[in-house]
């Protein structure tokens, strides 16, 4: 596949992995501990931040070596 594919493609797994673990924390958060809904989210855009930011630095956009 041509390089900008690739990297689409890439990018694309990362965000869906991350919409996936938006869900779960969400869930787990509001469903197993109580926490009320906004301020779960709020948890999650802060893990998955971290998660799509480190997962496209060094996976989709890999720095030259």
């Amino acid at each position: 596949l041509p390089f900008r594919v690739q990297t689409f493609f890439k990018y694309a797994i990362i965000a869906a992995i991350g919409l996936a673990i938006t869900e779960a924390i969400i869930h787990f958060l509001v469903a197993e501990k109580g926490l009320y809904y906004n301020l779960a989210k709020v948890v999650a855009i802060v893990i998955v931040f971290f998660w799509n930011f480190f997962g496209n630095r060094y996976w989709t956009f890999k720095p030259s070596e």
